[in-house]
């Protein structure tokens, strides 16, 4: 059950991590020059990454 929590303890947080770099990367290319896409770009991906995250565990409690 641990080595269970820890998997998925470590998987919580690459896609925590991983989330902000999809987010976060493209998000300051695109407010240097177009910061009503920018703010659109955040408004839909971040709820979506979020979305992905609570996805996944849900899953995993699921099949445990």
């Amino acid at each position: 059950m641990i080595k269970n929590s820890q998997d998925m303890a470590i998987v919580i947080v690459a896609l925590m991590f991983l989330s902000n770099v999809l987010i976060f990367v493209p998000y300051r290319i695109l407010i240097k020059k177009h910061k009503k896409i920018a703010k659109n770009y955040l408004q839909i991906f971040g709820p979506l990454i979020d979305f992905v995250i609570a996805l996944v565990v849900i899953v995993y409690i699921i099949h445990k």
